[in-house]
């Protein structure tokens, strides 16, 4: 009964399993398609997001939908992402928080938690908060990719991230928390020997300290950022760190200094080509010059800033320069010109809605009227200028209930993203827990299966096992005292081998030793014969000097002992191969003597025999002996020859 039970469920199972298969297969096609189309949806998004936002969206959102009807993790996070990116462009920002929220969400699900991927979601959400001036909402989330990024040892997004909470402390007015996290930007830089990254971090300090009024500090910051840029390197760089040090010293009222580093900041921007920023050194300089109470020569400054304005259509900059025009003719009495350059200025202002500059040149042109009293327009104007700081202020006040709409509508998306993921948990848990539990249940079917039949099959195997256990025994001792004799005569034939075989080797190499010194021994006395003959015929004198002469060249030749050692070695290197490299690598200090003293050595000759083949006295041989064994470093009992053999 138990076994039907358990074959039962290995039927199940098995036809589970096969069921499952056949759907997945089905379902593969259809996925494929899907994949397929979403993937080309997202390649044109993302063609386009950069420069053509809106259409980007046409394929972005088809894209996110197909991903989330399949449910494709990896690209709903592809699509959330692109939606994200072209909202952030459209300046739709309220829409690019949900989404780099929802892309965050893919994130956390696809590649976990503490993944860069999702870091930097989080990052862009604080980004699109620190634009909406919700300061502490850009905080928090800078902040949270901040640790993510630190867990990952990503230390350029570390530095990234302080920046980035230091600018945010910058904008809020914080003056005192953003010098704090641009100085950790500083120290991480520091440590990584980053100049470019060290310049920013000292221009950004010094950035605060300006806006603060602590201009000597932001100036000496300012300079230590010059320091870090190499000269003729990042010349664009210099000019603006040469600037922020003119405008700080603009703002101390030290104006010579200003003029010297704005115009060296100008020649640096004319020699790159840079004409914007030349316009803008240009518009910087006439408002030093305009201070220190020269407006004529400003007026020739803002001229040429003006003129490149014109050409490039830059509205905004061009209505800054018409109206520090119109302040400048005013100083110069020049009422009329002053007031087309700030009617102008005023105009371009209102078109595009930068009520900053428009609410600058009401003021100006209301004190225009009043210095030439006509009190009516002056009043006119100073009014529309109330209006507009009015006007200014409710927006302000709208935008700021935008924000406390946003900020709840963030909250309550962070809540529901919260429940989300709590579900996402409980649901994995769930269905890991189900998996573990219908595998374990199949394998422990199966083992009891395997169990049973394993079981039966031992029973019937043990008694067949236990009648030839008796034979089997028996078989094998036999089998075992034969092998055992057979090891044995096999180790014995062997051992017989190897010494017959050693012993025909040493045989061989006795004897081609003692060819080898025959034969340097006939070279010798061969050599011997001449050498005698050779001076007896020098002192003959029966034989012509002529033919004299010729007889010792021959026989000169004939006893050239570097051919004879040539000779020599190359017969011993074939008996003893290798012998003279190893001496001369272990022993590179020993000279040629010493060699062929071991050569000799080596081939177990006397020393009178060494004595007679080396043409010197025995006991030059005793004395090269003792002074081989010194460098040798071997003991008095040590016997040379047993130690060439070793080498």
């Amino acid at each position: 009964m138990k076994k039907e039970f358990i074959i039962n469920i290995i039927i199940f199972f098995g036809f589970f399993v096969y069921t499952s298969g056949q759907n997945q297969t089905n379902s593969n096609i259809e996925k494929q398609n899907t994949d397929e189309h979403v993937l080309i949806l997202l390649k044109n998004a993302t063609q386009l997001v950069e420069d053509y936002p809106d259409s980007s969206l046409q394929f972005s959102e088809p894209a996110y939908d197909l991903a989330i009807e399949k449910n494709e993790q990896n690209l709903k996070y592809e699509a959330a992402k692109l939606i994200a990116d072209a909202c952030f462009y459209i300046n739709d920002l309220t829409r690019a928080i949900e989404y780099y929220r929802l892309a965050a969400q893919h994130a956390w699900e696809v590649f976990g938690n503490t993944s860069e991927e999702y870091a930097s979601r989080i990052s862009d959400v604080g980004y699109c908060f620190y634009v909406l001036q919700i300061y502490d909402l850009a905080i928090e989330h800078y902040r949270q990719a901040l640790e993510l990024f630190q867990k990952a040892d990503n230390y350029q997004e570390v530095s990234n991230q302080i920046n980035n909470i230091g600018s945010v402390y910058f904008n809020w007015g914080k003056y005192n928390l953003s010098i704090e996290y641009y100085s950790r930007s500083l120290k991480l830089d520091l440590e990584q020997a980053d100049s470019i990254a060290i310049s920013i971090s000292y221009n950004n300090i010094g950035k605060v300290y300006e806006s603060w009024g602590y201009y000597d500090i932001a100036i000496e910051h300012y300079q230590n950022s010059l320091q870090y840029l190499a000269d003729g390197a990042h010349p664009s760089r210099r000019a603006v760190r040469l600037s922020n040090i003119g405008t700080s010293f603009y703002k101390m009222g030290d104006y010579d200094e200003a003029l010297n580093y704005l115009n060296e900041a100008l020649g640096i921007d004319q020699l790159v080509g840079d004409r914007e920023k030349v316009a803008v050194r240009n518009n910087e300089i006439a408002s030093v010059l305009f201070a220190s109470g020269d407006p004529s020569t400003a007026i020739e400054y803002n001229q040429k800033a003006l003129q490149y304005f014109r050409s490039v259509n830059r509205k905004e900059s061009l209505s800054i320069v018409l109206k520090d025009m119109g302040a400048f003719n005013i100083a110069l009495l020049k009422y009329e010109a002053a007031e087309k350059f700030l009617k102008e200025s005023l105009e371009i202002a209102h078109e595009i809605g930068s009520m900053a500059n428009e609410m600058a040149t009401l003021k100006v042109l209301a004190d225009l009227y009043e210095v030439q009293r006509e009190y009516k327009l002056a009043m006119m104007y100073h009014k529309r200028y109330d209006d507009l700081r009015d006007t200014i202020f409710n927006a302000r006040i709208h935008k700021q209930l935008a924000n406390y709409r946003i900020r709840y509508e963030t909250e309550k998306k962070e809540q529901e993203n919260q429940l989300l993921r709590r579900d996402i948990l409980f649901k994995k848990r769930t269905q890991r827990t189900l998996i573990i539990i219908g595998s374990a249940i199949f394998v422990v079917a199966l083992l009891l299966f395997l169990l049973l039949r394993l079981k039966t099959r031992t029973l019937k195997q043990s008694r067949q096992l236990h009648e030839q256990e008796h034979k089997l025994t028996s078989l094998e001792l036999e089998k075992k005292d034969l092998e055992r004799q057979n090891l044995q005569d096999k180790v014995f034939a062997e051992k017989q081998l190897n010494r017959l075989q050693r012993e025909k080797y040493e045989t061989e190499i006795k004897l081609k030793n003692r060819e080898l010194v025959a034969s340097t021994l006939q070279l010798v006395n061969k050599n011997e014969v001449l050498s005698e003959i050779k001076d007896k015929v020098n002192h003959t004198q029966m034989v012509s000097e002529t033919r004299a002469h010729e007889i010792v060249q021959i026989i000169n030749h004939n006893t050239d002992s570097d051919r004879n050692w040539k000779h020599f070695m190359l017969e011993f290197e074939q008996i003893h191969p290798g012998f003279v490299d190893r001496m001369r690598r272990v022993h590179p200090d020993f000279s040629e003597q010493f060699i062929r003293l071991s050569m000799l050595l080596r081939m177990e000759l006397s020393t009178r025999e060494i004595a007679h083949l080396l043409s010197v006295s025995i006991a030059a041989v005793n004395k090269n002996r003792q002074r081989l064994r010194k460098k040798l470093n071997l003991e008095a009992e040590a016997n040379l020859s047993d130690f060439m053999k070793t080498v």
